[in-house]
């Protein structure tokens, strides 16, 4: 039963009657998308507090034409070359370089029809690309590769730290995280688009602004014809959805 059908209940209960008042929202003033993140998974082993491996890492290797879900939870899912998959073997080894130019293999654990389960024992970042090279139990290479095919991009996310500037733009074109130099500092300020760019028309140097229903706050620094600099308070834009003067 509804709170509106509890409340005519009582009103006959009672020979008395209530009424209802709503209070109904205004606009709803949010941030723009994000550019997606990068295409990378992270395959990790688990280990215990001293940093040995407890239980490698569990990677489902399945056909890129027609490519098949794990049939048990996996560390991760990568699509390969249908033609290689076929040819690999329990006990063989794959080896690649992942995305941060480190060695690393795959031992081959199990071999079905949908697929191949493959165990690491090192964290590895693998993109899209990735070439794998099968390798026999006499530690020679055949020379068969294959590579590793279209990857989800990672949800990407603002992270903002006091003093950090932030600019707010007036159309919705994804925004982007910023970028820095070797020695972390900012070269380019991270960038996020606004909803109802109207607002843009009240806002002025000195303004305080906050997000995420008041968990991120800022003082707006620069307003310029099609974009506002805001000097941001300690915080993060990751799953931000609301901004609010």
């Amino acid at each position: 039963m509804t709170a509106y059908a509890h409340l005519r209940r009582a009103e006959r209960t009672l020979g008395r009657p209530c009424r209802i008042a709503i209070d109904l929202a205004g606009p709803k003033l949010r941030t723009g998308p994000l550019e997606p993140g990068p295409a990378v998974v992270r395959i990790r082993p688990r280990r215990d507090v001293y940093g040995r491996v407890i239980s490698p890492a569990r990677v489902w290797l399945t056909a890129e034409v027609s490519p098949q879900p794990p049939p048990s939870p996996a560390s991760a899912c990568l699509q390969v070359p249908t033609t290689w998959l076929g040819r690999l073997r329990a006990g063989e080894r794959v080896k690649f370089t992942d995305a941060r130019n480190s060695k690393r293999e795959f031992d081959v654990v199990d071999v079905t029809d949908h697929g191949c389960w493959v165990e690491a024992t090192k964290t590895a970042y693998i993109v899209p690309g990735t070439l794998l090279c099968r390798h026999h139990d006499t530690g020679k290479s055949d020379q068969d590769e294959g590579s590793v095919g279209d990857l989800p991009s990672v949800p990407n996310a603002i992270l903002l730290k006091q003093g950090d500037l932030l600019i707010l733009s007036r159309d919705l074109k994804p925004g982007r995280p910023a970028t820095r130099d070797g020695g972390g500092r900012i070269q380019t300020p991270a960038l996020i688009g606004c909803t109802i760019p109207e607002v843009f028309e009240d806002v002025k140097a000195g303004d305080a602004i906050w997000l995420d229903d008041g968990k991120i706050g800022g003082d707006v620094e620069k307003v310029e014809d099609s974009r506002v600099l805001v000097l941001d308070h300690p915080g993060s834009l990751a799953g931000c959805k609301a901004a609010r003067r």
